[in-house]
């Protein structure tokens, strides 16, 4: 996946997220709004068949937006393990 930043303030960033799915938007925006100081977490594909979806976050200036997205992947990181671990425990 490649990220490019459209564009970036102190409390919002847009960027396109070239070859995401909803899979991985979804998770990243419910995780997104799980963070403190994220207003508004959302993304848009333009196109079906154009797969470039434009990611758009808002924060109320306490936290950087960069750091709310790493935090929300680190937080997406452990609710997935914790999910890889309850499967292996069914095999």
């Amino acid at each position: 996946m490649n990220i490019n930043i459209i564009s970036e303030s102190k409390d919002e960033i847009i960027f396109t997220l070239e070859g995401a799915d909803h899979t991985v938007l979804n998770l990243l925006k419910d995780e997104l709004y799980a963070v403190d100081g994220v207003l508004a977490a959302s993304y848009n594909v333009t196109h079906p068949l154009v797969k470039i979806p434009k990611v758009i976050v808002k924060t109320n200036g306490k936290v950087n937006p960069r750091d709310a997205i790493k935090s929300a992947i680190q937080s997406a990181k452990k609710k997935l393990s914790d999910f890889k671990k309850q499967v292996g425990k069914l095999s």
